[in-house]
């Protein structure tokens, strides 16, 4: 018998399916996979998936094929092999799928983003010169909604099986209710990273922290010398202890940094303390000088030079021992010279190779603004309404989100409307 890996996401999209494995990458599926694979949510048994598929894609498909297919799966990582059988009504499954199909069918972006970050708290105790949230998004930083608020739009984004949920802020670990908070998305299933700057440390926090298996914990740091404290006003020496007694507990973390010309030359040694350490990621985010503060920033072609030779410089000190990422939007207009071979053909590689953050993500911030690239185009939820809180979200009518990279937009929750809030995400065609 088989069933979805565990971090394996199936979402059905306009081109067939999208694939995800949490962490490891996301695949494009034909139709006829993107079924295969749902099924297993529903039944394990081969003679049903045979079934479906024929009900659905009006081919001829026996169990035997089925075997043969989920054993193919199984060794692409999305199927796992398990000895307990389930069984599903067909004719409901066949209708769902029918439904799923034709709710797609006439997209042409993403049915929803892949990565949501939400800033349910403002508050932070740094305040770093290179800080990537624009001067608008500290608007109202007192207003941290209980989780009560929250809990629709969780509940919103497992339902659409998005499968990258981010937690910032201000410092994420200073929202009131962030315990609460994981331990409902653990409920949920959900997994969710959080990027902190380490400096809110205890023996509580590290407990807290180590119970919640769903996490993933990056930490900023920004050089492991005094320019640290002078760029965040942060006390260098308390982060790195975080560090240590995250570690120590056994919770798995990364450093994540970002690529400022005046802290250039930390880049190998903050990438050489994250695997001395045992830390599982180094990242490296692009500083676009949105606040236009005094620092100075590189141009997208040289953060392209410089990820390629901190990937190379990584990749041949430590291979898969420590991963590597560069974060960012519009990396991709950094590349100096574009060869055909590199220009995507299929639905989603097309997608996701224009502006990641307007084709992928979603940013929802404190007081219910939503936000459809970190470069601060913006919608504000409930403008012209007494309540205006996240969960709020969840009534907005979907397209909306077709102007959301190109406008600014004051919009008011429609009652009573389908709860779709995160579904044109996409990018606009």
């Amino acid at each position: 018998m088989h069933s979805l890996a565990p971090g394996a996401i199936v979402r059905r999209e306009y081109w067939g399916g999208l694939g995800v494995l949490i962490n490891q990458g996301e695949f494009e599926l034909d139709d006829k996979t993107t079924s295969l694979l749902r099924a297993l949510k529903h039944t394990n048994n081969p003679a049903q998936i045979a079934q479906i598929l024929q009900a659905i894609h009006d081919v001829r498909v026996t169990p035997a094929d089925v075997d043969r297919l989920l054993d193919e799966a199984t060794r692409s990582g999305f199927v796992v092999k398990d000895g307990a059988p389930r069984q599903c009504n067909v004719a409901e499954v066949t209708r769902q799928f029918v439904d799923e199909i034709a709710d797609v069918r006439d997209l042409t972006f993403l049915s929803a983003p892949l990565n949501v970050s939400i800033y349910p708290g403002m508050k932070c105790n740094l305040s770093c010169q290179f800080c990537f949230v624009s001067q608008e998004k500290w608007d109202d930083d007192n207003i941290a909604y209980p989780l009560e608020q929250w809990i629709p739009v969780l509940d919103q984004i497992k339902a659409m099986e998005i499968p990258y949920l981010t937690i910032l802020g201000g410092e994420p670990l200073l929202y009131p209710e962030i315990w609460p908070m994981l331990d409902y998305l653990d409920q949920i299933g959900q997994k969710t990273h959080i990027t902190t700057n380490g400096t809110v440390v205890s023996d509580r926090v590290i407990s807290e922290l180590k119970r919640h298996p769903n996490i993933t914990l990056k930490v900023s740091i920004q050089s492991l010398d005094d320019r640290h404290s002078l760029l965040t006003k942060g006390n260098l020496h308390k982060t790195l202890r975080f560090i240590e007694s995250a570690r120590s507990a056994g919770i798995d973390l990364g450093i994540h940094t970002v690529g400022l010309p005046d802290t250039v030359d930390q880049v190998y040694p903050l990438a050489d303390y994250a695997a001395s350490h045992g830390l599982n990621e180094f990242s490296m985010g692009v500083f676009f000088n949105i606040n236009q503060v005094e620092l100075d920033e590189f141009s997208l072609e040289e953060y392209r030079a410089m990820q390629q030779r901190t990937k190379e410089y990584i990749t041949e000190k430590y291979g898969a021992s420590l991963g590597y990422r560069l974060e960012g939007c519009q990396i991709w207009t950094a590349e100096p010279t574009i060869k055909w071979e590199w220009v995507p053909t299929t639905p989603f590689g097309i997608l996701r190779s224009g502006c990641e953050a307007a084709q992928a993500r979603l940013e929802i911030m404190n007081d219910g603004t939503l936000l459809g690239c970190s470069c601060s185009i913006s919608i504000r939820l409930g403008a012209a309404t007494s309540s205006r809180n996240p969960s709020s979200i969840c009534g907005e009518p979907p397209n909306h989100f077709r102007n959301c990279v190109s406008s600014r937009l004051r919009i008011t929750p429609v009652p009573n409307a389908a709860t779709s809030s995160f579904v044109m995400a996409g990018a606009p065609h």
